[in-house]
């Protein structure tokens, strides 16, 4: 069973990064976690650094001695002093560093800013492409994580993926004395040359025995209230509007999951909720995912 023991928070001082902050430092003592605080100070362009060596070594120096004095400062406040963390200072693409220090202190679980729904490109996010490219479990935190208790709403496509994002669900739940929705798209088949896909939704029947063998292959507990939906729809959009309607405090999904085409929660509806959805999303990939930074 995944348990989260190792936290890393990128953090550089902005509110979205206070709110990671803070959603770090709730989990933290939730779990005992060790947690350490990744500062990125981003490098200067090639050109710049080719035709102006001097000045922009001398300036990235100034602006990592200004992170240090600000992450020290941050250190000592009480909330985080009491969890004796630490902290790293990194130069380098934000993503890729945030990526590098995850598998140097062998973290289990990223956890980053978020900002207003829709406000950044999709292509261009750290947090998304921490979604797409990470290994370890990543908090793409919109708000603070807030007291007990809470509630997760967990889609689920019945994929590994899945099964691992449901029992993170179900941990997390049981230390915060929350509660679970899970939710489950069916996807009408497209149209593809005029034609439909030879592909044809799951029967009520179907349905049933999909759930029913899913949570049974979910570590549950009984003191967790667990409901259940589903809904016909597309994926991503049909996520986001049960968000709107029903509030939950974290989403949590797998991503990358390998099941039937018209059923299946693909890296691209996760990174999707994550930039749409109005609150704070966890996305879980299987253990055996092999991460690449380009």
């Amino acid at each position: 069973m995944r348990e989260f023991k190792r936290i890393i928070v990128g953090y550089d001082s902005r509110a979205s990064s206070e709110d990671a902050l803070q959603s770090a430092l709730r989990l933290a003592q939730d779990t005992d976690a060790a947690l350490k605080l990744v500062h990125v100070v981003e490098s200067y362009p090639l050109y710049q650094r080719v035709t102006q060596p001097s000045l922009t070594l001398t300036a990235l120096e100034d602006r990592v001695e200004k992170a240090g004095h600000i992450l020290e400062a941050r250190l000592r406040q009480p909330d985080v002093d009491a969890l004796r963390a630490e902290y790293e200072i990194r130069t380098g693409k934000p993503f890729v560093e945030l990526i590098l220090a995850e598998r140097a202190w062998r973290a289990d679980l990223l956890v980053v800013g978020g900002t207003a729904v829709g406000s950044e490109r999709l292509l261009g996010s750290t947090s998304v492409r921490l979604v797409r490219k990470a290994a370890a479990p990543v908090l793409v935190a919109k708000t603070p994580w807030t007291p007990t208790p809470k509630t997760f709403l967990v889609p689920t496509d019945f994929s590994d993926a899945s099964r691992e994002a449901a029992e993170v669900a179900f941990l997390l739940a049981r230390q915060c004395q929350g509660r679970l929705k899970f939710l489950h798209v069916v996807e009408i088949p497209q149209m593809y040359a005029g034609e439909p896909l030879p592909l044809s939704p799951l029967s009520a029947y179907e349905l049933e025995s999909e759930w029913e063998t899913f949570l049974a292959s979910v570590p549950q507990d009984d003191r967790v209230p667990t409901d259940f939906g589903t809904v016909a729809g597309r994926a991503a959009t049909a996520i986001v509007q049960e968000a709107h309607d029903s509030q939950p405090d974290v989403i949590v999904m797998g991503t990358h999951g390998a099941t039937r085409l018209a059923y299946m929660l693909i890296g691209s509806v996760a990174e999707e909720v994550v930039q749409y959805a109005p609150g704070s999303v966890l996305t879980v990939r299987p253990r055996a995912f092999q991460p690449e930074l380009l």
